[in-house]
């Protein structure tokens, strides 16, 4: 029985796939067309996966929960995401589905969590509290943004009941903004502007 692979960078050469055109071994990607999937962009232009003989087709998805499912069938053979209940429903289910490595991580100063505000707001959004009664947008149901904005409101006293939460894929994220974008970033930044760790969302 043949693993799919879920969360993999570095290890996508060692993906079995099917078998495409002078012999070369086909995978099927799914990617959100975030920078977190650069690396696999970069590879492909360079040509790494063809020096491999490996055929790469690309496969967009909104996020990582609704990808579960071709990953478990079959459909597709890589995917990167954040652990999300879709996720441990796979491994209740014993689906051929594995973690086999991070393609993301924190370092000093520069930290995953980030909160984007329109640039009108950002001397009114400067901590968690700013965000009640704002609208945010997060990439897909079932995603793990949920936790990371939910951690965030509770830090001072919220809940999600006092944000709207509306869905967006990631592409159409800036799109949101009439206003060009200001970043706010974790507790550990020294650029910091805003709250503390949380996820990805425009309030407006």
């Amino acid at each position: 029985m043949r693993i799919r692979v879920l969360v993999v960078l570095c290890l996508l050469v060692a993906v079995a796939g099917a078998t495409g055109a002078a012999g070369q071994d086909v995978v099927k990607v799914g990617h959100l067309g975030i920078t977190a999937d650069a690396p696999v962009y970069i590879a492909l232009e360079k040509g790494y996966f063809k020096e491999r003989r490996i055929e790469l087709k690309l496969e967009p998805f909104a996020s990582a929960v609704p990808a579960m499912a071709p990953l478990s069938s079959g459909e597709i053979q890589v995917v990167g995401g954040g652990v999300s209940p879709t996720l441990f429903n796979a491994f209740a289910r014993a689906f051929p589905v594995r973690v086999v490595g991070p393609r993301a991580r924190d370092v000093e100063g520069n930290a995953l969590d980030t909160l984007m505000v329109r640039s009108d707001l950002k001397d009114q959004v400067t901590r968690a509290a700013d965000l009640k009664g704002r609208k945010i947008a997060i990439n897909a149901p079932g995603s793990p943004l949920y936790y990371l904005v939910g951690k965030l409101l509770e830090s001072e006293g919220l809940s999600m009941k006092d944000v709207e939460i509306v869905h967006m894929p990631w592409p159409d994220l800036a799109a949101a903004f009439s206003w060009a974008p200001s970043w706010s970033r974790s507790p550990r930044s020294t650029r910091r502007r805003a709250s503390p760790r949380c996820g990805s969302a425009p309030p407006t």
